[in-house]
């Protein structure tokens, strides 16, 4: 990527690409384009009456392409996982590298529609099952609150009091904890029953939000600010975390724990933003503001 040392035309994109052994079409680079995964091109007018020179990619946007092309090759072949880049980049690099309106259009790419597919929806009830099991679940409760969560995802629609009483039978089985209320991890920042709950409600909101296209580039920009916030604050606690035996709720800091904690950090870019989002819409509303 040396020799990217300014912008360049969509001829440039694609010559940069066969130098690297990737074979590309014009129509690709405008279909990432559309989803988000580059930013549009800036125009180039030569003047009065004169017409346009070919609009050209910033140096970043060129090696972005080629960082895309890179993770295509390796397997990423779906665009929900290529949308992650720039959503990355964006998220802890900052709008030198992908400016909001692409994140934006990135994020709506990555979430997709719910709907086109039901396996993906189980995957996601799977993952938040391991990570809520207690060893003292029943199957029934487990395949309650799976089929609950895979339901959610799948259609975007929440029975609070069904999803409330299917995390509490996996999470807190009553016949061990009784009216006790049970919390993994840092005392700074527990998971909870509640917490649960309030998370799944921030994402799906959210994701209503985004795929509706009611997300301003002003309210993601302070959403990245208080994700950012969060994130150094988390960070603070990275010796007490890293000295503490976690258990079954180690899972909790993969992203910093871990030999895989980068790849897990990069992967869940995408759920942390649409959480902040829904937090933040939650917060808002509940002050008027």
């Amino acid at each position: 990527m040396d020799a990217i040392n300014g912008p360049g035309t969509i001829d440039d994109l694609i010559t940069d690409a066969v130098s690297r052994g990737h074979r590309v079409t014009v129509r690709l680079v405008t279909d990432w384009v559309a989803q988000g995964l580059l930013d549009r091109p800036a125009r180039r007018p030569k003047g009065r009456g004169k017409g346009s020179a070919k609009a050209v990619y910033g140096r970043n946007q060129r090696m972005l392409f080629l960082t895309l092309l890179d993770k295509r090759q390796q397997g990423a072949i779906h665009v929900r996982n290529l949308a992650q880049v720039p959503i990355f980049l964006w998220l802890y690099w900052g709008e030198d590298y992908v400016p909001v309106r692409q994140a934006l259009r990135a994020l709506t790419t990555w979430l997709g529609d719910s709907r086109s597919n039901r396996d993906r929806s189980r995957q996601a009830a799977e993952s938040m099952l391991g990570l809520l099991d207690h060893p003292s679940a029943t199957s029934a409760a487990r395949r309650e609150l799976k089929d609950v969560l895979a339901e959610i995802a799948y259609t975007g629609r929440l029975d609070r009091d069904r999803l409330q009483q299917a995390v509490v039978q996996v999470f807190e089985p009553p016949a061990v904890f009784g009216p006790l209320a049970r919390a993994l991890g840092h005392p700074g920042a527990p998971l909870t029953a509640g917490t649960v709950i309030r998370l799944i409600e921030a994402r799906i909101a959210a994701a209503t939000e985004v795929r509706s296209g009611r997300i301003s580039a002003e309210f993601l920009t302070h959403c990245r600010q208080v994700h950012l916030a969060a994130r150094s604050e988390y960070l603070t606690l990275l010796p007490s975390i890293a000295d503490h035996d976690w258990g079954a709720a180690r899972q909790l800091y993969a992203d910093v724990l871990g030999p895989d904690a980068h790849q897990v950090w990069f992967d869940s870019c995408g759920t942390d933003l649409l959480t902040v989002i829904g937090l933040e819409m939650s917060s808002r509303k509940s002050t008027g503001a």
